[in-house]
């Protein structure tokens, strides 16, 4: 996957509840794991670093891209895939057009699995959106 293990990324994904922490200066694509919540909620299951470790290269390589209010595209990581996927923002949450998503919808609805839905696109999106809203009046 993408040429390197995520478990051998820079990235600490350590469990990190009872540490007190400040919140930082400037929210950046190396922080949004510690911070964005659907991200510290997934970052110590082992789904959760692999969506994690996608979520920061659509990050890193200017992948998310706001269309409105509620949809993004989130444009495919060179040399890895070929899809434009949009996520939208619904009064249900965010949901992609991608077939992950659309499988674990299915798993959720017909009671397969508890597991909410979610994925590296819709990931991307919501820290794409938190960083965006954090940052705001904190100059660049």
């Amino acid at each position: 996957m993408l040429g390197y293990p995520c478990d051998n990324y820079m990235i600490d994904y350590q469990d990190l509840s009872g540490i007190s922490y400040e919140e930082p200066q400037k929210y950046t694509i190396d922080n949004i794991a510690f911070h964005e919540p659907t991200s510290r909620l997934i970052k110590n299951e082992k789904r959760g670093k692999t969506m994690l470790f996608k979520a920061k290269i659509f990050l890193e390589k200017s992948c998310v891209i706001q269309i409105s209010s509620t949809e993004w595209n989130c444009l495919p990581i060179q040399d890895y895939n070929k899809r434009t996927y949009l996520v939208r923002l619904t009064s249900e949450g965010f949901v992609c057009g991608c077939q992950g998503f659309n499988e674990k919808v299915d798993k959720y609805e017909s009671g397969k699995s508890e597991v909410v839905p979610i994925c590296s696109h819709v990931l991307a999106v919501k820290q794409f959106c938190f960083i965006q809203e954090k940052n705001k009046g904190k100059g660049r």
